[in-house]
């Protein structure tokens, strides 16, 4: 589930029998990500009940400050990454359509974007090909995500080939 205004994108996973993970993302006017933070629970878990991880991240030059608090403990980390790096978490879709709002705003049809991956604190590289006015694909460590998306950057549809998955959006509750 996706709520988007101007100024930030909430997102959650929730795939039955796993931890549900909540990702909000604040966004600027050049279509980056400056910060984010993110809660993991455990699967079918009250939301009431404290996460099993939280964290944060802020984007400075070409530096990553995460926080990670798990198990009562905190971890304070500053990790190189590359400047105009959007943070990742597996198949998000936010990212690839901050992408298509980047290469449109730089009238490019190809962009290679760095990724921050949250999964590990690295940086890799993800590949946005606008296909068309209303058609996207985006690669990431070999994993193709094919989408369409509207005039404003939001995915509408679309696969993901190797793993068979059909993307399918909808409007109010799915």
């Amino acid at each position: 589930r996706i709520q988007r205004s101007d100024r930030s994108v909430n997102a959650l996973i929730a795939i039955q029998g796993q931890p549900q993970i909540s990702l909000s993302f604040d966004l600027a006017g050049d279509a980056m990500i400056p910060t984010a933070s993110f809660t993991v629970r455990g699967a079918n878990s009250s939301p009431d009940l404290a996460p099993l991880q939280r964290g944060s991240l802020e984007f400075v030059g070409d530096s990553a400050f995460l926080s990670i608090a798990a198990a009562g403990n905190t971890r304070n980390l500053r990790v190189a990454t590359r400047t105009g790096a959007l943070p990742v978490m597996n198949n998000d879709f936010v990212v690839l359509e901050q992408a298509v709002r980047i290469a449109r705003a730089q009238r490019v049809t190809t962009l290679t974007v760095p990724l921050f991956a949250l999964s590990n604190a690295h940086t890799i590289e993800g590949t946005l090909e606008l296909l068309g006015p209303d058609s996207a694909r985006f690669t990431i460590a070999g994993n193709v995500t094919e989408v369409s998306v509207d005039d404003a950057g939001n995915v509408t549809g679309g696969v993901l080939p190797a793993q068979g998955m059909r993307i399918a959006v909808v409007e109010g509750a799915a």
